[in-house]
């Protein structure tokens, strides 16, 4: 969904153009809402421990893909995929870039 939102026309007393006439000044502003997600929890002994991830990441993005494209359902449905299939995850942790990698592997 796209909104924008109109803000009245402002003439400002000391903008004037290279003939010396007032100039008007049109603003216009964009707010897009974004999902940041953030890692909640982490199982003991997974692939996602043994590679470094912590509790409190905030996921960047996930094979390349920003993470507020995805729903949390769908980021739960990554972590359910089949055996063997490898994620790449981009981390921002205490404001520094990280990147990690981990094949998943069934639990039972």
């Amino acid at each position: 969904m796209q909104e924008t939102v109109n803000l009245n026309t402002v003439t400002l007393d000391n903008t004037y153009d290279g003939n010396g006439n007032k100039t008007k000044n049109d603003f216009k502003l964009k707010f897009t809402l974004k999902p940041i997600y953030s890692i909640s929890s982490i199982r003991k002994n997974s692939p996602a421990e043994a590679c470094g991830l912590k509790v409190g990441d905030i996921i960047v993005s996930i094979d390349n893909v920003e993470g507020y494209r995805y729903t949390l359902q769908t980021i739960n449905n990554l972590f359910k995929a089949e055996d063997g299939k490898w994620l790449n995850f981009v981390i921002e942790r205490e404001g520094k870039i990280l990147k990690f990698r981990f094949q998943l592997k069934s639990i039972l």
